[in-house]
């Protein structure tokens, strides 16, 4: 967040370039899980480690820019819609291991990671960009 401070007005740019990081993190990570790529310890651990610090870092940004963009609706309220919205999903996702045909094959989860994933991109790319907030932030 810090690092995203110092470049007001370009969180769009900055949160595509994280979700199109972590895309190919997942889809590297989903090669060697499906054994596309020769199976390395260390490009597992790598491949896993920066996909998931790449996802996660591009969650507060998202609450952040979604702020941004629906201002001047309440913070708390549009953080307890995006935190409802991500537990369902999660919740979801964690219902689908209760399918016997899901429970029985494994290779659908790397496929589901780099999907779930790459939905986001072309949300986000169709966002117009504004700073409300921002801007009367910057007029004080």
């Amino acid at each position: 967040s810090a690092f995203v401070d110092q470049f007001k007005g370009k969180m769009k740019r900055i949160l595509v370039y994280i979700m199109i990081s972590g895309i190919l993190c997942w889809v590297w990570l989903g090669m060697i899980c499906l054994q596309i790529l020769p199976f390395s310890l260390t490009s597992l651990y790598i491949s896993t480690i920066f996909a998931s610090s790449l996802t996660y870092a591009s969650s507060p940004i998202f609450f952040e820019f979604t702020v941004e963009l629906v201002y001047p609706v309440s913070e708390e309220v549009v953080g307890g819609l995006l935190t409802l919205g991500y537990s369902a999903s999660g919740m979801l996702f964690l219902m689908l291991f209760n399918i016997p045909a899901l429970e029985d094959n494994p290779h659908w989860i790397p496929i589901a990671l780099m999907v779930s994933t790459s939905i986001a991109l072309p949300m986000l790319l169709t966002v117009k960009e504004e700073y409300k907030r921002l801007g009367l932030d910057m007029n004080l």
